[in-house]
């Protein structure tokens, strides 16, 4: 589970980046050409993937 949580981070992390730099979303976080930026959101996303993999995961795992 540990692997899946650190996979699934990682490939949520940059799909965050390409959505922010879309601008699908109204994001504004520091100014267009800052790394700062980009770094925050590819965070954000990351983090909230792995929240997103381990709630499913335990959800599962507690039905059996």
């Amino acid at each position: 589970m540990t692997n899946a949580r650190a996979w699934f981070g990682a490939g949520v992390g940059p799909a965050g980046y390409a959505l922010y730099q879309s601008k699908l979303l109204n994001l504004y976080i520091g100014s267009d050409h800052s790394f700062a930026g980009a770094f925050a959101v590819a965070f954000l996303f990351g983090f909230a993937g792995e929240l997103l993999i381990v709630r499913v995961l335990g959800s599962v795992g507690a039905e059996n």
